[in-house]
């Protein structure tokens, strides 16, 4: 099973919707659509559960349950002002469930909810952080397949990238380039990295995954950015770092390298390990101040 289910009396006892009523609504206006078992009992998602609870705060305002369960499930998609009654749980567990049908458009959707609901940080940081870590060890049990965890972390990394490519910066703020490493396919570290760097007021380029020999070191050239962020969360091999450990001996600009498998390396000559952003910045700092 791909993400955690609940009988209907769960469900009751979760929502106080008597089991009469779920299977009402459920048969006669189409609230919700569970699945059953082989056994033919039914079994409920998180999502469902939410949009029950939407169905019921709807109906207490004075609409039909026909009308409530139309804006219960306008409620899981639309952006709001919060997301309460419901708790981040619940939010991470929906996107778990739209993520197991590998449904592109439904995660985007909620991602968006969420971002204006709390703000960007709050969103990554309570939402979107769990929710990879769920991502990960789906895939690492086998619970999700190829696609499924394909389409979702693709889905993040765009969703990401606009959000990051949407945060005002002036034209006059000092740059700062990131890439990950070449051979090294995990952005989403550096995509989220960027966006900090884009609050706290600097303008951002992202090279992407696997850049091409030589891409880091042109755009480095051509741009003449502040700084320079490169993301290791796999082995890097010495014939990887070396070249650019090289460059960094050339340039002005410095070249920061952080993620998991720094832990492992030996140290580069010429460029600066930093796993913490603050510590970044603050180096920064003593060269330019950004312009806000």
């Amino acid at each position: 099973m791909n993400s955690t289910t609940y009988t209907i009396q769960q469900v009751a006892e979760q929502t106080g919707i008597s089991k009469q009523v779920i299977r009402k609504w459920e048969t006669r206006y189409g609230v919700i659509q569970p699945a059953r078992l082989a056994n033919g009992y039914r079994h409920y998602t998180e999502a469902e559960i939410i949009i029950l609870r939407y169905t019921k705060h709807f109906i207490t305002q004075g609409h039909s349950i026909a009308k409530a369960a139309t804006l219960a499930k306008r409620q899981m998609l639309a952006p709001t002002t919060t997301l309460t009654p419901f708790s981040t749980h619940d939010f991470i567990q929906a996107l778990q469930d739209v993520g197991a049908q590998a449904d592109e458009k439904r995660l985007l959707q909620l991602l968006q909810k969420a971002h204006n609901t709390l703000g960007l940080l709050t969103m990554i940081d309570t939402i979107l952080l769990p929710f990879l870590t769920q991502i990960g060890e789906l895939w690492c049990t086998k619970d999700w397949s190829a696609y499924q965890e394909a389409v979702s972390s693709q889905t993040i990394r765009d969703f990401l990238a606009n959000a990051r490519r949407n945060i005002f910066v002036t034209e006059q703020a000092p740059l700062i380039i990131g890439s990950c490493l070449p051979q090294e396919r995990h952005e989403i570290p550096m995509q989220i990295l960027l966006i900090r760097c884009a609050i706290a007021g600097y303008r951002t380029l992202m090279l992407g995954p696997a850049p091409a020999p030589l891409a880091i070191e042109e755009t480095v050239q051509h741009f003449h950015p502040q700084a320079v962020l490169l993301s290791a969360s796999t082995k890097v091999q010495p014939e990887v770092l070396q070249p650019l450990d090289d460059f960094a001996a050339t340039t002005t600009v410095p070249l920061f390298l952080g993620g998991e498998a720094t832990t492992f390396l030996t140290p580069p000559r010429h460029i600066i390990i930093a796993n913490h952003l603050s510590d970044i910045l603050v180096q920064l700092k003593k060269q330019a101040s950004p312009i806000m």
